[in-house]
């Protein structure tokens, strides 16, 4: 009858490993995934909001020069009929509406909710993968967090447009959206 410091050696000679060790396994990449969001994403907003006093051509200009002006127009209850500039749906005026909601200026407001979305949207696609499992031979496994991937590479590579312009806010909701309407396995759920 082995004693409790005798368990460790047991597993070792007769080769269980108990779930536990594969854990570093699964985390690693999570981890390195996680901060390469973390440390992506600081740069880019840090950039974004100091754009202006860089000597760069800027990218951001759409919300310093047309969102604020329709934000003005929004909030006191009408659409920018007069601006031939605005060629958006009625309901693209809360995106442009929300930055209001803080108590910053409205392009560092308008950056940080952009901000929130793009983070957003990380989460609901790492959850995804964590939810969706695929059946192989060893047994059920999550699956890998590919599109998490390619959302925390990729979405910096527009470089600080991608805060300046309200494409994102709208992205991350459908990427919800999408993601709302998948099943555990993956497959479309039927809408009632």
């Amino acid at each position: 009858h082995p004693g409790p410091t005798d368990f460790g050696t047991a597993l070792l000679l007769t080769g269980i490993r108990p779930r536990s060790f594969s854990a570093p396994r699964l985390v690693v990449p999570y981890l390195l995934l996680l901060s390469l969001f973390a440390a992506s994403r600081i740069f880019l907003l840090v950039l974004t909001i100091r754009e202006p006093s860089l000597n760069i051509p800027s990218s951001t200009g759409d919300v310093r020069y047309y969102y604020e002006g329709w934000y003005s127009v929004l909030s006191h209850g009408s659409f920018p009929h007069d601006d031939i500039r605005w060629q958006y749906p009625p309901a693209a005026a809360l995106v442009m509406l929300a930055p209001g909601l803080l108590p910053f200026r409205y392009d560092t407001s308008f950056y940080l909710v952009s901000f929130a979305f793009d983070v957003l949207a990380f989460g609901v696609l790492l959850r995804a993968c964590h939810v969706r499992v695929e059946r192989t031979p060893a047994g059920r496994r999550p699956r890998p967090a590919w599109a998490a991937w390619v959302w925390a590479i990729g979405v910096p590579l527009g470089g600080p447009i991608v805060y300046g312009r309200y494409d994102l806010i709208v992205t991350s909701i459908t990427i919800c959206a999408l993601v709302l309407l998948l099943g555990p396995d993956g497959r479309l759920r039927e809408v009632r």
